[in-house]
């Protein structure tokens, strides 16, 4: 633990002296990238389970209703950050006036938005044709108040490769509000302000449990260095905007135009491969930014981390989602129950769609790290251009939610990651024949077990 009365000066030194006296940037790689497939692993379980809970105890509704609403708060909580989490990461150093900085303008974002988004929650309302919304709208609004006092904690501790430190936060947490507290209000009959107080709860502990690991100066602090990461973290802010406008689309559209109980169904459709496999792919980001970063000069190694990186996430993600695809109907009844069979077909598309998310996951952390935040921008500008086309043609066509969701699972995942690993082939200078080759573990193995699944589904 670093005490709360260290300057900056000595913040400094501590931190370099703990990642030089390390056995090696491979090891603590390693031992990041292990603790964070753990933690995210346990957290996934236990999302898992709880939700499944959850959605027998509450029903389609109360989730559409949270998903209008996280629609808003998702956007916000991107714009509270504002890249500034990742320059703290990527610093070789950091001076008091540094840390002070980032956390003022992330509260001071955090409070602005809180408010704007309160003021404007009748205006949200109306567009998405949901008064039912208003009260979860203002309530989970609070939360960016929560989160923004948080995330300079939580960012130097990924910057120091504590990611234990940071799944326990995140695993007890999420124990706490969703288990601890969200079940007895749920089978209390809160509806669904069950989710809402689990979340706030939830936000509240992982804040002050990472402020009690890292107790930063929280004396606020504006000057030239805050404009300075302002603009560093333009592209960075815009690219996660438009990735925010990729999720929200689909959820507005089918909210707005089929209603909250469709929401609904395609909410826990997309959560049941979106959770299992953002416990692979958030670590691997988290973990691949800072390799990249200490990686600066060498191209060589570079590159064939990425590829390995590439070829694992595929030969785990790619069969995962296959297989969720060739059994639906099967894993919508066991899991969330008979009501909920009308998501089966829903889940197939999304279970494409998830494979597609996963690579281009893993092509985010490098653009970033190489100094291309513009690229990154630009897969996501091409990706909602072309899938918010397409979407709002879908709405002209009244299709169906399932119409919908196959629409969202080609224009824009499989956009996104094409057009995401064209732009880390041009960076890397890596033949396309190498991609593949990575890719090929993973493809060959998930189709067999979607022909075996067809197969015995006859």
């Amino acid at each position: 633990m670093i005490p709360a009365a260290l300057n900056a000066r000595e913040y400094r030194v501590v931190t370099d002296a703990g990642i030089q006296s390390s056995a090696g940037l491979a090891a603590r790689a390693a031992s990041g990238l292990g603790w964070s497939l753990v933690g995210f692993a346990v957290r996934a379980g236990a999302s898992v389970g709880i939700n499944i809970l959850l959605a027998r105890l509450l029903g389609p509704e109360p989730f559409g209703l949270v998903a209008i609403a996280m629609i808003v708060i998702a956007l916000a909580g991107l714009l509270v950050d504002s890249g500034l989490s990742v320059q703290l990461i990527r610093n070789a150093t950091l001076s008091t006036r540094t840390v002070r900085g980032v956390f003022t303008l992330q509260m001071l974002l955090g409070l602005v938005l809180a408010v704007a988004i309160i003021l404007l929650t009748p205006l949200i309302t109306a567009i998405v044709k949901q008064d039912s919304a208003r009260p979860v709208i203002r309530a989970l609004a609070f939360m960016l108040v929560i989160v923004s006092a948080g995330q300079t904690s939580t960012a130097l501790l990924r910057r120091d490769l504590r990611f234990k430190a940071i799944q326990k936060i995140q695993i007890i947490s999420y124990l706490i509000g969703y288990g601890a507290l969200g079940i007895p209000l749920a089978y209390a009959g809160a509806g669904v302000w069950t989710l809402v107080w689990a979340q706030v709860t939830q936000a509240a502990i992982c804040t002050i449990m990472s402020w009690a690991l890292i107790r930063h100066s929280l004396l606020p602090y504006i000057g030239p260095e805050s404009a300075a990461l302002l603009r560093f973290g333009s592209f960075l802010a815009g690219s996660n905007v438009v990735s925010w406008s990729i999720g929200a689309m689909p959820s507005f559209l089918i909210g707005r135009t089929l209603g909250p109980a469709a929401l609904g169904l395609y909410n826990r459709a997309y959560m049941l491969v979106a959770v299992p496999l953002t416990a692979l792919s958030a670590p691997i980001q988290t973990v691949s930014l800072s390799l990249y970063s200490r990686l600066q000069e060498d191209e060589a190694t570079v590159r064939k981390a990425f590829l390995c990186i590439m070829a694992v996430v595929a030969l785990v993600a790619v069969p995962f989602c296959l297989l969720m695809a060739g059994t639906a109907g099967t894993a919508i009844d066991a899991i969330l129950g008979r009501k909920w069979s009308a998501a089966a077909p829903i889940l197939v598309p999304l279970a494409f769609a998830m494979s597609f998310d996963a690579i281009a996951a893993v092509c985010s952390p490098l653009l970033i790290s190489r100094g291309r935040p513009d690229l990154d921008l630009h897969t996501q500008v091409i990706a909602a251009a072309s899938g918010g086309l397409s979407l709002a043609v879908a709405g002209l066509m009244s299709s169906s939610l399932l119409g919908f969701t196959w629409t969202v699972c080609i224009c824009l995942y499989l956009v996104r990651a094409a057009t995401a690993i064209i732009f880390v082939q041009r960076v890397l200078c890596i033949p396309f024949g190498n991609i593949a080759r990575a890719l090929c573990g993973g493809l060959l193995l998930g189709v067999l077990e979607l022909t075996t699944t067809g197969a015995l589904n006859t």
